[in-house]
C-alpha cells in the first residue's frame, strides 16, 4: 500500500494493475468501532481508474486463462499458504475494522 500515512494508520488504496494505487476520486476515515478512533484512511478510485482497472483486470483475465490447470492451481494454494501463515494477523485487522473479534474475524477468514 501507499505510504505517506502515519505509520500507526492503515493506508487502503486500490490494486491496480498489480499495484497499489492511491485513489483519486475521494478518501474516507476508517474507524475502529471498538475505540471510535481512526485507524486508516481508504481511497476511492475515479471514474478513469476503474476503466482502467476493468480493462486490466480482462487483459490478465485472458492470461491468466492460457495458464494450465496446474499452474492456477499452484498460484492458489500458495496464496492459502500465506494466509495460513499470517492468519492471526489477518484476524487481528479484520476485528479492528469490522467489530469482530479475534475469534470471529479468524473464523470468518478459516471459512473462506
Amino acid at each position: 500500500m501507499i505510504a505517506n500515512t502515519p505509520k500507526d494508520l492503515i493506508q487502503a488504496d486500490c490494486f491496480i494493475g498489480g499495484e497499489w494505487t492511491r485513489g483519486e476520486a475521494q478518501s474516507s476515515p476508517i474507524v475502529s468501532p471498538y475505540s471510535g478512533k481512526q485507524i486508516g484512511l481508504s481511497t476511492e478510485p475515479s471514474p478513469k481508474q476503474i476503466e482502467e482497472a476493468l480493462d486490466l483486470a480482462e487483459r490478465a483475465q485472458k492470461e491468466w486463462a492460457r495458464w494450465p490447470m496446474k499452474e492456477r492451481a499452484k498460484v492458489l494454494f500458495d496464496f492459502r499458504t500465506i494466509l495460513i501463515r499470517d492468519l492471526d494477523e489477518i484476524a487481528h485487522l479484520k476485528a479492528s475494522e469490522s467489530g469482530k473479534t479475534f475469534e470471529e474475524g479468524k473464523a470468518g477468514l478459516m471459512k473462506g
